[in-house]
């Protein structure tokens, strides 16, 4: 959490979140985001991505995501 204090009057504090709390935030609106999405699509598609998703974890190898900085090419 950051903490500063109003230029205009010194008495009113003012807190933000810091990166950390703001890419904690943006992940959790993203995976809410995501399942309504999801819940809204018809069954058939929910296979169709599935397998896509499937076939991109299988090409970028199941560690992708995990070992920073590298390279997989798709």
């Amino acid at each position: 959490m950051a903490r500063s204090t109003a230029p205009q009057h010194r008495g009113v504090v003012i807190l933000g979140l810091m990166a950390s709390g703001r890419d904690l935030v943006a992940d959790a609106w993203r995976r809410q985001e995501l399942a309504r999405i999801w819940r809204g699509s018809r069954l058939r598609g929910r296979a169709a991505v599935t397998d896509a998703l499937e076939l991109l974890v299988e090409a970028a190898g199941e560690d992708y995501g995990i070992t920073a900085g590298r390279l997989v090419l798709l």
